[in-house]
């Protein structure tokens, strides 16, 4: 999961304010209208699945300044119906490819939230406890990545002399 980024942010604002979705507005049932705009966001939006869900970081009204006021909330390309069913589109889009150097096989895009107005999501976990909770759901993708890492690095010297006796039996059959 990518860190989520405003662009231009602005530099009196507390270094959290760059992260942050503006402050999104609780309709009062579970909902809250979301608004802003991420850049560097990978695998924002693509075709490799029905939906995708967005852990986005925001500042509800009545938040803490600082980290302690960010709140995470989920919200999904397309809205679920009651049912399981996908319903209709939401108001989150992708506006741009970003070009990047290094990796380049994953599709890393800028988001827009709420550009009709009309972006919904439902808040993750305890109010202002967004910045805590992205930070372990980073570290338990980190965790999965180390483990897989050390699965290959174990499996790596069997692999290669399996693949050594099988090219020697090739080499030694007759033609």
């Amino acid at each position: 999961m990518d860190r989520h980024h405003e662009p231009h942010p602005n530099r009196r604002r507390a270094p959290t304010s760059r992260r942050c979705a503006r402050k999104p507005e609780p309709l009062g049932d579970g909902r809250y209208k979301i608004t802003g705009q991420k850049i560097f966001i990978t695998y924002g939006d693509h075709d490799l699945t029905d939906n995708i869900v967005h852990l986005v970081l925001a500042r509800l009204p009545d938040a803490p300044e600082g980290t302690a006021g960010i709140s995470m909330f989920l919200v999904p390309k397309f809205h679920v119906n009651e049912d399981g069913s996908l319903g209709a589109r939401n108001d989150a889009h992708c506006i741009k490819l970003e070009e990047k150097m290094g990796l380049h096989g994953s599709p890393t895009c800028v988001m827009v939230y709420g550009d009709k107005g009309e972006c919904y999501g439902t808040l993750l976990g305890e109010e202002h406890k967004g910045l805590r909770n992205m930070f372990r759901h980073d570290e338990r993708g980190a965790s999965r990545c180390r483990r897989a890492r050390r699965r290959h690095c174990r499996s790596a010297p069997s692999s290669a002399r399996s693949l050594m006796r099988r090219s020697e039996s090739r080499a030694a059959r007759p033609v």
